[in-house]
């Protein structure tokens, strides 16, 4: 099925021209340093904008999914921590209108090598390429049974979670590695 039958696109906002130094309100913004290539999100790095102007269009809410329009092409699910943030021009949101597809199966979809081939495919530019909006909505997403696509969810979620921990593990041992080298060398 078509990405466009299955959910509503809106683009990012342009940060820099809604910006106010002396408006009083504020709001977070998802930006390029919020993500990280893997398409992680780090909340901690996103910025303000000070703002009076309605930028209620371009607010994020749970369950949608956003993709970067430029290389590497991230997809990622907004979490309930991420309601309300504005996102920036970079990304594209994409609201799902229909009951049978999770957002989190198509983000996993979205990330995947078929995917991904297909928006360096379709991108356009010389310099800078981007992924036009008319484009992503023609990509086929194969729909399978939701109980399957939990299934895939799932293990996608233990995917991630592995990885860290052998990032962590990773770490340890380079930090025992020293400490041991250290110790034989100074004796």
């Amino acid at each position: 099925m078509k990405l466009g039958k299955l959910v509503d696109f809106s683009s990012g906002l342009m940060v820099s021209r809604k910006k106010e130094e002396d408006a009083e309100e504020s709001c977070k913004v998802i930006n390029l340093a919020t993500v990280t290539n893997a398409g992680e999100v780090n909340l901690k790095r996103s910025d303000y904008l000070k703002t009076s102007k309605d930028v209620s269009k371009y607010l994020v809410k749970s369950g949608d999914v956003i993709i970067k329009l430029s290389p590497p092409y991230d997809a990622f699910c907004i979490t309930d921590e991420m309601n309300n943030y504005v996102l920036s021009h970079y990304y594209c949101k994409m609201e799902i209108n229909s009951k049978k597809i999770l957002p989190e199966y198509l983000t996993w979809y979205l990330n995947s090598k078929y995917s991904k081939r297909f928006f360096r495919l379709f991108s356009k530019g010389t310099t800078i390429r981007r992924l036009p909006i008319n484009r992503l909505k023609g990509i086929d997403i194969e729909m399978i049974a939701m109980k399957d696509q939990k299934n895939i969810v799932e293990m996608n979620e233990l995917i991630k979670r592995e990885k860290k921990l052998l990032e962590q593990l990773i770490i340890k041992r380079e930090e025992q590695l020293t400490g041991y080298a250290d110790h034989m060398i100074k004796k």
